[in-house]
């Protein structure tokens, strides 16, 4: 059996506030409170499992089908529900779902962010009809042995299914020309089962940002020997670690060079513009860098994917802003993080875990941060033991007991990178190395150009020559002197400028915490876009990409 998808992308009727009106499917928009997005269908006369499929909504979601709630779900991550006794066959079918996109106290995010955080259906909706049973998804995990020269291979496959029914699963690697490998194995389906097949390659070409090879990995269902159902990925082979306080990409040392990029289009919408993610990705490894971090919430898979293409590391995160000591919140935080994973799991350009980003409270003794941290990379690890896990520390810390502090969250979780947003001076700098750990690599996930505070950066006008001159004095001054080339220990292992783009920040004066730069911005004509980027919001180039591009020509990938 095939499958069928009814694809329910186009316009839907959407209720708010006394307000109705005719909106296309995906959207994004500013946030209202609640809207009723409604979508009336007829439902063919196929044969099957049928199941109502979202790739992402912004910022959770109640949905009913024909008056039957069906569940609720947050932002971002992908999810479905097996609606076979709903569906209506022979009549219309009407769905609606309720959305809740303004940010609370116990959302994920909370609060007010430092991004423009629009609500919305941003994603496809779509009904499939699909085979009993049918592949939920399937993850490859990667073990290499004799200096690479074999993989050893676990291929774990999700299926769903009713009735008990036993079906031959089949997984097969290929290239261009052959199949390189074929494996079976036999289960029984009675609801969400995984089964695992194990093999092993030799000879393979490895991945890496010069060579982004890439293989196609298909799984397939076979029901006394008929196939009923296939799913297809590309994957590619290579292993990304950490040895001591550096990085390590197929055995060689490697320095990240990177950028952080919003999953925005058009300004600050979360629909995706795949005309610019090719286009950004391309920019991007144009400009010499070979990471990006996708901040600050799961992005639209198109981008992953295009990154396994032409060959960029990335590290994804949830949007774990938020409250830790809230159970409602961890909960939810722990239930994104493990879709993420689950979604982008075969991704080769994907190195690093991210679990959160300015969890409150911020500091690196705080219990409630501790057990978070705890329970995520226990959760990441379960799921995917070949990737790094880390956490983003936001805090603005550079005094020496500040970051041992930092650090110590790593000893008591198991998190594998210090990751530091770095908005300091040459002499924060100097202080702050002082305490970088000598067993695991220091990841400078955001820098700007002056100021730990921040708000030296919006305090004057932030001309395109201020911002080369800047980026160019702090990087060859104060960066690169603790790169590993120049410095045997308290190096840097990486680099992350912020941000690709400048990043729209309407919600900057409702952070009593960050008010002065608020009232700032304001004065400088610089409110509702944070202007560091590198690129302007229309994605026309600055003089700063240009600069950014000489200073990552001229560091060496691996040192």
């Amino acid at each position: 059996m095939i499958r069928r998808r009814l694809l329910l992308n186009g316009m839907w009727t959407l209720k708010w506030d006394g307000y109705e009106e005719k909106r296309y499917v995906p959207y994004s928009r500013p946030p209202v409170g609640v809207t009723i997005c409604e979508k009336p269908f007829f439902y063919p006369e196929w044969q099957g499992i049928v199941r109502l499929c979202f790739d992402g909504i912004v910022n959770e979601a109640e949905v009913k089908l024909n008056g039957k709630t069906l569940g609720r779900h947050w932002a971002f991550t992908p999810f479905w529900f097996d609606i076979t006794p709903l569906v209506k066959h022979s009549d219309i079918n009407k769905l609606e779902v309720k959305l809740y996109d303004r940010l609370g106290e116990d959302t994920v995010p909370t609060g007010a962010v430092c991004w423009s955080h629009n609500g919305g259906i941003i994603r496809d909706v779509y009904v499939e009809c699909c085979s009993n049973p049918f592949i939920e998804n399937f993850f490859l995990q990667q073990f290499f042995k004799d200096g690479f020269k074999r993989v050893d291979c676990v291929l774990k496959v999700r299926l769903y299914g009713k009735g008990g029914k036993k079906v031959s699963v089949r997984g097969s690697v290929e290239d261009e020309e052959e199949t390189l490998k074929e494996v079976e194995g036999e289960v029984r389906v009675d609801g969400h089962v995984e089964t695992t097949l194990r093999f092993s390659l030799s000879g393979i070409e490895l991945w890496s940002p010069e060579n982004p090879r890439l293989y196609e990995l298909k799984v397939h269902i076979l029901d006394n020997g008929e196939e009923i159902d296939s799913l297809k990925s590309k994957i590619g082979f290579r292993e990304f670690k950490t040895d001591g306080n550096r990085f390590k990409l197929n055995g060689r040392k490697i320095f990240l060079k990177g950028v952080c990029r919003h999953d925005f289009y058009n300004g600050d919408s979360f629909v995706v513009d795949k005309h610019i993610v090719e286009e950004d990705l391309r920019a991007i490894k144009e400009m010499n860098a070979n990471y990006v971090r996708l901040v600050h919430y799961p992005p639209h898979p198109m981008v992953p994917a295009m990154a396994d293409e032409i060959g960029l590391l990335v590290s994804e995160e949830i949007p774990a802003w938020a409250d830790t000591r809230k159970p409602k919140i961890v909960k939810t935080c722990l239930s994104m993080l493990k879709e993420l994973v689950e979604r982008d799991y075969n991704h080769p350009s994907i190195v690093m875990w991210f679990t959160g980003n300015a969890a409150q409270p911020e500091r690196g003794s705080d219990p409630n941060l501790i057990a978070y941290n705890q329970k995520a990379v226990a959760l990441v690890k379960n799921l995917d033991p070949t990737r790094i896990v880390s956490y983003v520390n936001d805090n603005d810390l550079h005094d020496v007991e500040g970051v041992k502090e930092d650090v110590s969250l790593l000893r008591k979780t198991g998190l594998q990178v210090y990751c530091k947003n770095a908005y300091w001076s040459k002499e924060e700098l100097d202080e702050a190395a002082q305490a970088f750990p000598a067993d695991l690599p220091t990841l400078i996930t955001e820098w700007g150009v002056i100021g730990s505070n921040r708000t030296d950066v919006l305090s004057q006008r932030f001309t395109e020559d201020v911002q080369a001159q800047l980026i160019s004095e702090y990087f060859k001054s104060g960066l690169s002197s603790y790169f590993p080339n120049k410095k045997p220990k308290n190096v840097i292992s990486g680099v992350c400028y912020w941000a690709w783009t400048d990043t729209p920040w309407p919600d900057l004066e409702k952070d009593a915490d960050i008010k002065i730069i608020a009232e700032v911005a304001k004065r400088f004509d610089l409110y509702l876009n944070f202007a560091t980027g590198l690129l302007y919001l229309d994605r026309v180039k600055k003089k700063a990409y240009y600069v950014m591009k000489q200073l990552y020509g001229s560091t060496p990938n691996y040192m």
